[in-house]
């Protein structure tokens, strides 16, 4: 699944996953709901680019989509 395409960068998420964690007491006390978690994991894009000095503005641009996807997993 390509998400995210620039010129610099290219973005293939290769899974996806969602973890269930049904804790019943936390800290003593009852727990109030299972806690949802969800994983996006993709192929490195800047494989085989060399050494970046700075990934800041591709890495904050990644950030959104990914982020969206794993929101809807959970």
């Amino acid at each position: 699944m390509n998400l995210f395409d620039r010129q610099t960068v290219r973005l293939h998420i290769q899974k996806l996953v969602r973890y269930v964690d049904e804790t019943y007491i936390e800290g003593g006390k009852p727990a109030q709901r299972p806690w949802v978690m969800g994983g996006v994991v993709t192929a490195n894009p800047w494989a085989g680019k060399g050494f970046v000095e700075d990934l800041r503005t591709d890495i904050l641009a990644l950030a959104a989509p990914l982020g969206e996807k794993g929101r809807r997993l959970c």
